[in-house]
């Protein structure tokens, strides 16, 4: 039992380093094809603040179908597991449903995992002057 726990949590590290490169270079690409709109806003008068609020809502987006995939295929998932490892004693108890804490680890991880992709493109997009954003 201890080495199936192994192996699921070096599978979701596995899971949470692909995704936070495939944001991670999704923002970027988003980041260096938008710099002359980013520019624009700049000069308009958006905040430092703001961009990195903008940032980070976008990468969120990309994490919320996952997340909201995952809310509705938790239950016929668990539901297909208990069937094959119980057998044909199946009956509908407490444990076909996440805990509290499965369900704040996913929300955790649902926030993580944008939050570190969008720390190297914030960094990039606020690094470039109001001039190099315009000049594109």
């Amino acid at each position: 039992m201890l080495l199936i726990g192994l192996v699921f949590d070096i599978m979701l590290i596995m899971f949470i380093m692909i995704s936070v490169l495939l944001i991670y270079s999704l923002l970027m690409i988003t980041i260096e094809t938008q710099t002359f709109n980013t520019g624009v806003m700049r000069m308009v008068g958006l905040s430092g603040k703001g961009f990195v609020a903008m940032i980070f809502i976008q990468a969120v987006m990309f994490v919320l179908p996952s997340l909201i995939c995952a809310g509705v295929c938790v239950v016929p998932s668990l539901w297909l597991i208990y069937d094959k490892v119980e057998g044909t004693h199946l009956d509908w108890s407490d444990e076909l449903l996440p805990g509290w804490n499965a369900v704040i680890q996913g929300l955790i991880v649902g926030i993580l995992i944008p939050a570190l992709s969008a720390i190297i493109p914030i960094q990039r997009a606020l690094s470039k002057s109001l001039v190099d954003s315009l000049n594109v």
